[in-house]
């Protein structure tokens, strides 16, 4: 949601879904056996370096920014498991057959983002 409350000054609130995932190896068989429902499934092997690069996250987010000032917080979760669950349930359903090698046995982790800028208008020449 986003609310223009003048013509310098906006806020905004939302909520969002961000999935990342390594590169498949079309090179190999995809018989990777983690995240495979006891072998039942079929899981891409991963190309290196960046083979175990996997995120996704969960978050909400907010800012407000006027003539002068400007600022934004995001806070969210990092979930193997959230991730692994959106990817298999569109893998699965539309027959994008393989699925990615997410480690569901990895903890979620917490996260917090800050950001905020001042501008001195007072320098400004007319």
């Amino acid at each position: 949601y986003s609310a223009i409350l003048n013509p310098l000054e906006i806020y905004h609130i939302g909520l969002g879904v961000s999935l990342f995932t390594s590169n498949p190896d079309y090179s190999r068989t995809p018989n990777n056996s983690q995240n495979s429902d006891d072998g039942s499934k079929n899981v891409w092997h991963t190309k290196p370096p960046h083979s175990q690069l996997f995120y996704a996250n969960l978050y909400t987010f907010g800012g407000y920014q006027n003539g002068s000032f400007s600022a934004f917080i995001k806070t969210g979760v990092n979930s193997q498991k959230l991730g692994a669950y959106i990817q298999n349930s569109i893998h699965d359903s539309f027959g994008l057959n393989p699925r990615f090698p997410w480690d569901v046995s990895a903890k979620d982790l917490l996260y917090i983002e800050v950001n905020s800028s001042v501008l001195n208008t007072s320098a400004v020449d007319d």
